[in-house]
């Protein structure tokens, strides 16, 4: 892990061009359905008053975006099952050069033992099932899995910390490591089967809706033929 020092200051709106090209490299769009247009929600967030918005600095050099939020602001979050208090965090690194170096669990940890600091009780985090580059940097930084969630932006790993679940100067432990190995391949397993499920009661969806289709058009043949106003032998005439 780098032991390189970080800064971290506020977003403002000069940061908005920045921040919409880091949404537009290949890494970070892909698990952002709005791609660049997200930037939008970012600006929008800039007069939220539950919302920290932050730049992360490698020196002087801005490197990633990360936001903490106050998780009961919102009524029926995801993250709600954390005490009051809690918070949650996103972030994503926007320089490409720099992904997959350590330096998204550095940073993580300085912010977790800063909000610790300041008396927050927990931090949530709510990565992609599938965003396995992202759910191990957290793991490293101190976040365990807690369970899997259909959340309003879709499925995601709710991921927790606490104070004290970490040291600075350990890594990941093995047993941790495996833990969270072990959790992520079940949920892909769920995924896969919830798709294969999805995808089969599509089909029989349409088949039944061609079904009923089928025996609609039918009915109404029927009933088209049977009041053409011929009177039959048997049949009495209209109005008798």
């Amino acid at each position: 892990m780098t032991d390189a020092p970080y800064r971290f200051r506020p977003v403002t709106e000069a940061d908005m061009p920045m921040l919409a090209d880091w949404l537009a490299t290949p890494e970070v769009a892909r698990w952002f359905e709005e791609g660049p247009a997200y930037v939008d929600t970012l600006r929008a967030h800039l007069t939220d008053w539950r919302i920290s918005m932050r730049i992360v600095l490698l020196g002087d050099t801005p490197i990633a975006y990360l936001q903490h939020y106050r998780v009961h602001a919102w009524e029926d979050h995801p993250l709600g099952f954390l005490p009051d208090g809690a918070r949650g965090l996103d972030t994503f690194i926007g320089q490409s050069g720099l992904m997959r170096q350590g330096h998204g669990p550095a940073y993580m940890r300085a912010v977790a033992q800063a909000l610790f600091d300041e008396g927050v009780p927990a931090l949530g985090i709510d990565p992609h099932p599938e965003n396995r580059a992202a759910i191990r940097a957290y793991a490293k930084a101190g976040f365990l899995p807690s369970h899997s969630s259909k959340t309003p932006w879709g499925a995601a790993l709710l991921m927790t910390c606490r104070p004290g679940a970490f040291d600075r100067a350990s890594p990941l432990p093995e047993a941790q490591a495996t833990r969270i190995e072990e959790h992520m391949a079940d949920m892909q397993r769920v995924i896969d089967d919830l798709s294969t499920t999805v995808a089969r009661q599509d089909a029989e969806l349409t088949l039944l809706t061609s079904r009923v289709q089928l025996l609609l058009t039918r009915e109404a043949d029927r009933e088209a033929e049977g009041s053409g106003g011929v009177v039959l032998g048997t049949e009495r005439p209209p109005h008798w």
